[in-house]
């Protein structure tokens, strides 16, 4: 129950924006959508189990974090979940730089 708690922590205040909003404005996320994206970058992959998990993270449903995946593809150009999660993955690391 820690880590999940450690969590919350670190995303409830997350508002920078993500990296590659930087360099492409155009791109506006939600704040939720963001903190889902940022969770993902952390490994979280895609699947009902993972959906689960970001929402006990976020105190939401999974069909909400469900949700916030589909909106996520959808502003950010993916056909796929595996191509957002490696996008997730990517702009942690750049941030981490």
């Amino acid at each position: 129950m820690g880590p999940v708690l450690q969590l919350r922590t670190n995303f409830s205040t997350a508002t920078s924006p993500l990296p590659f909003m930087k360099t492409n404005p155009q791109i506006i996320l939600t704040p939720q959508e963001q903190k889902v994206f940022e969770i993902m970058g952390n490994g979280m992959g895609n699947g009902t189990a993972s959906n689960k998990a970001i929402g006990i993270i976020l105190c939401l449903s999974p069909h909400t974090i469900k949700n916030h995946k589909e909106n996520l593809k959808a502003k950010l150009g993916m056909g796929y979940y595996q191509e957002l999660l490696q996008l997730a993955i990517k702009a942690k690391a750049d941030d981490n730089k």
